[in-house]
């Protein structure tokens, strides 16, 4: 299955918020905002009228939004998690009709997704 190749740009930090409609609402924050979470005695994020759920980091790519589309696929460089653990460098992929998922490097080949790497997508996939 071919693939495009998007770099990416950095990460972006988001808060995840339930309104009383249950629908839900993401806010971008800041590195800083965000990391401040793990420390001791952390200040969690408000939203009036409605009930903080997480916040997270995701790799962002050269697109408008930052998001990768259907077909699209990018590196996410080796980095050193809050708890100082080494994470190694891994593909993010999507796919029509999957949802956003994580690969090992060498299940992209020259623009193209492995059998493995296709396998990996569904296994992630199933509910």
């Amino acid at each position: 299955m071919a693939l495009i190749k998007l770099q990416q740009k950095e990460y972006g930090y988001f808060h995840r918020f339930r309104l009383p409609d249950n629908s839900v609402q993401e806010v971008r924050t800041t590195e800083a905002d965000y990391l401040q979470l793990g420390k001791l005695n952390p200040k969690n994020p408000v939203m009036v009228g409605a009930t903080w759920e997480c916040s997270y980091e995701t790799p962002e790519f050269d697109t408008p939004s930052g998001k990768l589309s259907d077909n699209q696929y990018g590196a996410v460089a080796a980095r050193t998690d809050l708890q100082g653990k080494h994470c190694s460098s891994y593909y993010m992929v999507k796919l029509l009709n999957y949802s956003l998922c994580s690969v090992a490097l060498e299940d992209i080949v020259n623009d193209e997704l492995t059998t493995k790497g296709l396998e990996q997508i569904k296994l992630n996939n199933k509910s």
